[in-house]
């Protein structure tokens, strides 16, 4: 998964955060950020593989993946264009929070 992959999966979370916060807990979260994550390398890849395949290397049923990919499309409202602002902006703040992490660690 590619940087820019991950960004917009974090952008896909932060929304659905903001607009359906009833669908995330920690029963859900991590099924939230894997379809994110999915549904990110697919928007950007040339070369998708099926969810029938990403299913079996994450060892859970195509049915469950399906359901989960319907569920974040839905909560994203199908809309799942990112401008050049936002990504910017979480860009920004990843990296601002990967410097601070080094600063601690360079302390230690």
């Amino acid at each position: 998964m590619s940087e820019t992959e991950f960004l917009q999966a974090a952008i896909f979370m932060n929304r659905i955060w903001r607009f359906k916060p009833q669908i995330v807990s920690p029963a859900t979260l991590q099924s939230l950020m894997v379809g994110a994550c999915l549904l990110s390398y697919k928007i950007n890849s040339d070369h998708i593989l099926s969810n029938y395949h990403w299913a079996q290397m994450l060892g859970i049923y195509a049915k469950t993946l399906n359901q989960i990919e319907i569920v974040i499309l839905s909560a994203l409202g199908f809309n799942t264009f990112v401008s050049t602002d936002d990504f910017n902006t979480i860009r920004t703040a990843f990296e601002q929070r990967v410097a601070s992490q080094q600063q601690c660690k360079a302390l230690m």
